[in-house]
C-alpha cells in the first residue's frame, strides 16, 4: 500500500502533520496536507545548479548550463507546459540557483492533473536544435537586462571579490560566449544524468492527501537510466580575498553598497 511508505513528522513552528516518503523509483516526496486551505503549491527541486560545473569525470560544463535546460523543460512536442496551467486556471514558474534547479506551480483547481503536468514535464526533453536556438536568443536577453541592473551587478561583482576559484563566482546564467557552446545534444545528456528520479525532490502543500501525491509520483517514468543521486564534489577555494574593494560606476542617482565576509 502506498501508505505503508510514509513517515509522520510534525512541522515544529504550527505542529501540522508532515509526510516524507520515497517514490518507487527513488525520488524524495514531502507533503504538507492542508485540508482547510483552498489553494494547492508544489516544488520539484532538482539537485543541479549553477555551482554543478561537470557532468563527470569528464571536461567542464559551459557557464549556464543548468538555467539553460530549466528554460527549455517547458517546451515539448504537444505544446508548451505553461499554456497547460493557464488552460486549468493554474500559474507555473521555474528558476535555476547556484545549487539547484525548481519547477514550480499554484492553483486552487485540478492539482492532481496539474502535479502529471509537472511531474511529466521535468521527465521528458523534446527540444531540438531549433528550440535550443531560439532559447539561447532569449537567455542572451535575460544575460544583457541582468547586466543593466545595478543590484545584481553589485551583487556578482561583490562574489568575485571574495572568491578566487570558486563557480558561485560566475553568472548562473553564463555567460554569450558559454551558452553559445550549449546545445540539444549536451542538455540532452545533461537531463538523463541529472534529471533522475533519485535526484529529485517533490514538495507539495495544501488539501491534497498524502498518498494521493505519492500515488502520482510513484507514477513518474524514469528519465533515462544512466543518472542518479547529484554527488557534488567540494570545489577548492583560498581563504584569501581576491580582491578587498571593488567599484563600477554606473549613471544611477542611488549608489549600491554590498559588504561581503567570506567564510
Amino acid at each position: 500500500m502506498t501508505h505503508e511508505r510514509l513517515t509522520r513528522l510534525r512541522e515544529p513552528l504550527v505542529g501540522r502533520a508532515v509526510y516524507r516518503a520515497r517514490s518507487r523509483r527513488g525520488m524524495e516526496v514531502w507533503v504538507a496536507p492542508m485540508p482547510d486551505f483552498a489553494r494547492t503549491a508544489a516544488v520539484l527541486g532538482v539537485r543541479f545548479g549553477a555551482l554543478d560545473t561537470r557532468l563527470a569525470a569528464g571536461g567542464l560544463l559551459p557557464l549556464g548550463t543548468a538555467h539553460f535546460l530549466e528554460h527549455v523543460m517547458f517546451q515539448k512536442e504537444d505544446g508548451d507546459v505553461f499554456a497547460v496551467y493557464d488552460a486549468r486556471g493554474a500559474a507555473g514558474n521555474a528558476f535555476t540557483t547556484w545549487t539547484w534547479t525548481g519547477f514550480v506551480f499554484t492553483c486552487c483547481e485540478d492539482a492532481e492533473a496539474n502535479l502529471d503536468t509537472l511531474l511529466g514535464a521535468v521527465r521528458r526533453f523534446e527540444v531540438d536544435a531549433a528550440g535550443v536556438d531560439r532559447e539561447r536568443r532569449i537567455i542572451a536577453r535575460e544575460i544583457a537586462a541582468y547586466a543593466d541592473d545595478p543590484a545584481w551587478r553589485g551583487y556578482v561583482a561583490l562574489l568575485r571579490a571574495l572568491y578566487r576559484r570558486h563557480p558561485v563566482r560566475e553568472d548562473i546564467a553564463g555567460t554569450p560566449a558559454s551558452i553559445a557552446r550549449i546545445d540539444a545534444a549536451l542538455l540532452a545528456e545533461v537531463h538523463a544524468r541529472r534529471y533522475h528520479p533519485r535526484n529529485l525532490v517533490l514538495a507539495v502543500a495544501g488539501p491534497l492527501a498524502a498518498g494521493r501525491v505519492l500515488a502520482r509520483a510513484d507514477a513518474l517514468g524514469r528519465s533515462g537510466g544512466r543518472g542518479g543521486r547529484n554527488r557534488r564534489a567540494p570545489h577548492p577555494e583560498p581563504r584569501s580575498l581576491r580582491r578587498r574593494e571593488v567599484r563600477e560606476a554606473l549613471p544611477i542617482a542611488r549608489p549600491h553598497v554590498w559588504l561581503g565576509v567570506k567564510d
